[in-house]
């Protein structure tokens, strides 16, 4: 069939066909970003391909019908769709995590502490007056007997001990099967004043200024220095005075002041100066002895004496009753120092014969034993034709050092 104009109308639904195909096509790579499968393969028809294909027909298809010339457009079978997804956020980094700091390590136990030796005693300069070092008794002046008063006091119940307990003592054998009676608890009687207790009666020396000559050996090395005792006795006070001079060395003094009584020297003062001076006051209200170094104080003893007054006290004892006083006889002393004030023993020993610078005499041994250790042993001999003062004095020290004066000449 053809048309009034005398041309085909089968080349006309073709090009509508692939026209509508074309648009088809190019929304569907709008929309899907691509071609689908089966047409990305063979490329697109373009218009002028798509006019030639219009306007050259085949024999076969100018006897066909309209409807059977018609082209079956193509079926979409498959699309391929790309889905832009975000990518996830990427996780914080986990954070860092420094290394805890090593644990310090617990300091060391201290070492223990090294065993305390008592120091020695340290001699200043020469002089023969040191420091004792036993202990404080409760008892004034003690004078100690021996022999026969000593196996005398054995036998005699102590005192204030009954009748009956006495002869029970006496002879066990009496009160062998018989029970004891209940005694009534003794009666410890109050101290008496300081005043009332008995003191040794004492004869203290005229005045008198004694010279000396002094040697002695310290660290090894030996020395000579000279020394003097000045001793003034007031009648109702005394003063003395005590030095020790040395080359190289320089000296020491030392003084005692005080009142004199009828037992002996009560000090009120004692000073012992080398670089300087130390100093001990003796309180007769508070009986108490004060030192100048800020030591504690000490309770005064009755009879009580200081370094230098104590050869003093010893010679007015031997002077007033020298024949209480045998040999072996042991007589003890509170001492006093510029910074203490102890127990001093002395042991009264025999007379000797004396060589001395000042020629042969005869002087009473005393002497004070080391009762512990670094203790200083302590000799002097008290010459009875000089009113029993000092002749001799000799001063060993825990070590072997020593000083000793002697008398250079008679006064």
């Amino acid at each position: 069939m053809r048309s009034p104009t005398g041309t085909s109308s089968a080349p006309r639904w073709r090009t509508l066909s692939a026209l509508t195909v074309g648009v088809l096509l190019a929304h569907l790579t709008l929309l899907t970003g691509g071609w689908p499968e089966g047409l990305g393969t063979e490329p697109v028809a373009s218009s002028g391909d798509l006019a030639d294909a219009a306007t050259s027909t085949s024999p076969a298809d100018q006897g066909t019908s309209p409807a059977s010339a018609t082209a079956t457009p193509a079926v979409i079978t498959s699309s391929r769709v790309r889905w832009i997804v975000p990518k996830p956020p990427e996780p914080p980094p986990p954070p860092e995590v420094k290394p805890a700091p090593p644990k310090p390590r617990p300091a060391p136990p201290p070492p223990p502490p090294p065993p305390v030796e008592p120091s020695p005693e340290v001699v200043e300069a020469p002089l023969p007056l040191t420091d004792g070092s036993d202990a404080l008794p409760t008892d004034p002046v003690q004078v100690e007997s021996t022999g026969e008063q000593m196996a005398d006091l054995a036998t005699e119940p102590p005192p204030g001990t009954p009748e009956g307990a006495a002869s029970v003592a006496s002879d066990p054998a009496a009160g062998a099967g018989a029970l004891p009676t209940p005694l009534p608890p003794p009666q410890v009687p109050d101290d008496p004043p300081v005043a009332e207790q008995a003191l040794p009666p004492a004869q203290v020396p005229p005045s008198m200024r004694l010279m000396y000559e002094v040697s002695g050996r310290v660290k090894g090395i030996n020395y000579n220095a000279s020394g003097s005792l000045d001793w003034e006795n007031q009648g109702d006070r005394y003063d003395a005075h005590m030095v020790v001079r040395a080359l190289f060395v320089g000296s020491r003094e030392q003084t005692s002041v005080g009142a004199v009584t009828s037992t002996g020297l009560v000090p009120e003062r004692f000073g012992d100066k080398s670089r300087s001076e130390r100093a001990a006051h003796f309180e007769h209200p508070s009986q108490r002895i004060r030192f100048s170094n800020n030591a504690p104080d000490a309770t005064w003893l009755p009879g009580g004496q200081d370094r230098l007054s104590v050869f003093m006290q010893l010679a007015s004892l031997l002077q007033a009753q020298p024949e209480a006083y045998p040999p072996g006889t042991i007589v003890s002393l509170q001492v006093a120092g510029p910074g203490d004030a102890e127990i001093w023993r002395f042991e009264m020993g025999a007379e000797e014969t004396l060589t001395l610078p000042a020629g042969q005499m005869k002087g009473r041994h005393i002497k004070r034993a080391p009762r512990k250790p670094f203790d200083t042993q302590t000799e002097l001999w008290l010459a009875p034709q000089l009113n029993h003062l000092p002749v001799r004095i000799r001063i060993t020290q825990h070590n072997g050092d020593h000083v000793e004066q002697a008398l250079r000449y008679l006064p």
